[in-house]
């Protein structure tokens, strides 16, 4: 994510409803740490298939917040699970409203998502959400790269745009961490729900 050079704002996402899941396949934790085929085998209905020798990738794993993601993992035991959406935007307000969308769709299951501000450098913004969720948003221009506000999310010249948020899923040894990533450069919008081992294990 390139850096930008503007002071924490927080605002309210109140445009973005806190909506239950549509058609969302549940995330067990505990699947970190597993062999690969546990998690096709939670899947048995997805049309796995096996892009080289070390990669598998799930089609159409999940639907959360009305958005098709895919799933991505590695052969063998698993320490990091992706599952990826990609759409096309004209602005980077869109891709902040297709992350926020994820985020009120996985709130209900999970609950509120955040982001530690005490190592939040002086260059991004904080959204809160209406579930209780906080987001790290940021937006530049390319030419020259220049921070910009929220108020410019909209604006055609600003092609990138970041956002993270995370939280700690189930307990013990059984538990992981789950990081939400947003990332545009120039049309493409990418969403990703990253389940990974949680920082204490």
């Amino acid at each position: 994510m390139k850096t930008i050079l503007f002071a924490i704002a927080f605002f309210s996402a109140s445009a973005v409803a806190n909506a239950e899941p549509t058609g969302g396949r549940s995330i067990d934790p505990s699947w970190i740490g597993q062999q690969d085929s546990v998690l096709r085998a939670a899947a048995p209905d997805v049309a796995w298939r096996q892009t080289d020798p070390d990669q598998w990738v799930g089609p159409n794993f999940a639907r959360w917040g009305d958005m098709s993601f895919d799933a991505n993992v590695l052969a063998g035991p698993m320490g990091e699970i992706d599952f990826s959406h990609t759409e096309q935007v004209t602005t980077s307000a869109q891709c902040e409203s297709a992350f926020l969308a994820l985020v009120a769709a996985l709130e209900p299951r999970f609950g509120p998502f955040q982001w530690d501000t005490r190592v939040l450098p002086n260059q991004e913004f904080l959204v809160h959400t209406n579930g209780g969720s906080t987001v790290m948003v940021s937006a530049w221009t390319e030419q020259p790269v220049q921070a910009a506000p929220p108020s410019r999310f909209d604006d055609p010249l600003v092609t990138g745009f970041g956002a993270r948020t995370k939280r700690l899923i189930g307990q013990g040894d059984s538990g992981a961490e789950l990081l939400l990533l947003g990332d545009r450069d120039g049309f493409g919008c990418e969403l990703k729900v990253q389940l990974r081992m949680a920082p204490s294990r």
